[in-house]
């Protein structure tokens, strides 16, 4: 029997989770090359800007994430993010075309609480357009962004805008932790894809691939696992959104 796409990641994706510490970022290399081919490739790399200036290397993927090291992740996909930025492109404008900054932890010193807590204490002293984008343990959960428009309920996944997108429409941008298990990887590849796919680029199938990690048959979350946690935003702004609510940790619905 042919396994759906989302079987076929989640299959794949077992190799990440059993990797060793030596292994890792090479496994993983491996996974991700296996649903995003050519031109793209993955692997570690640094930006170079106006000047000579080179980043650290900002492929965040550590074995064991602590305090320390989320906080090494989070200043490298800045100054990353920074350099891009004051790199004049051509063809930018009206564009996706921000870094994608992911930490990715084999397993975690923290709780995703615990992780989402400081990534709020970080984000306060830290401009927007430098966020991470997500915060990922493999075999647990993720921490990420959502959109919120005002009297509605919390929407999908959020890519921060760049610098050159503009918005008419307000809205809150929250913070929310997923317990997504062993289908983390799923959710981690579909927002990859869809981060290429906003930029224009040309990836394979990529209404597939973006329905990767948010398919109805994926593993659940534990029965009784809170679907997600939402922390709001510090009041924060993007060019045309509105200012975030009042920094506090809601629980959402449990997961069936």
């Amino acid at each position: 029997m042919d396994m759906t796409l989302p079987e076929r990641v989640l299959e794949a994706g077992r190799a990440v989770l059993a990797a060793e510490r030596d292994s890792l970022a090479r496994t993983l290399g491996a996974f991700v090359s296996t649903f995003v081919g050519r031109p793209y490739l993955a692997g570690p790399a640094t930006l170079e800007g106006v000047g000579g200036r080179q980043s650290a290397p900002f492929a965040c993927v550590v074995f064991t994430l602590s305090l320390e090291n989320f906080r090494e992740g989070y200043a490298r996909i800045a100054g990353a993010k920074r350099l891009w930025q004051e790199t004049p492109r051509s063809g930018d404008a009206g564009r996706r075309s921000e870094l994608l900054g992911v930490i990715l932890a084999r397993r975690s010193q923290l709780n995703l609480e615990a992780v989402a807590e400081e990534m709020q204490r970080l984000n306060t002293e830290m401009p927007a357009t430098l966020w991470p984008d997500m915060v990922a343990v493999a075999d647990t959960g993720l921490v990420q962004y959502s959109a919120q428009f005002p009297g509605e309920n919390v929407t999908g996944d959020f890519l921060l805008p760049g610098e050159t997108l503009s918005y008419a429409a307000p809205m809150y941008i929250v913070m929310v932790m997923k317990p997504s298990g062993a289908a983390t990887l799923n959710r981690i590849l579909s927002f990859v894809v869809g981060h290429l796919a906003a930029r224009r680029a040309a990836v394979g199938d990529v209404a597939s691939l973006s329905r990767a990690g948010c398919s109805q048959e994926r593993p659940r979350a534990p029965a009784g696992a809170a679907d997600f946690v939402r922390v709001a935003d510090h009041r924060s702004r993007f060019p045309g959104h509105a200012g975030a609510v009042s920094p506090a940790i809601e629980h959402g619905g449990a997961a069936g």
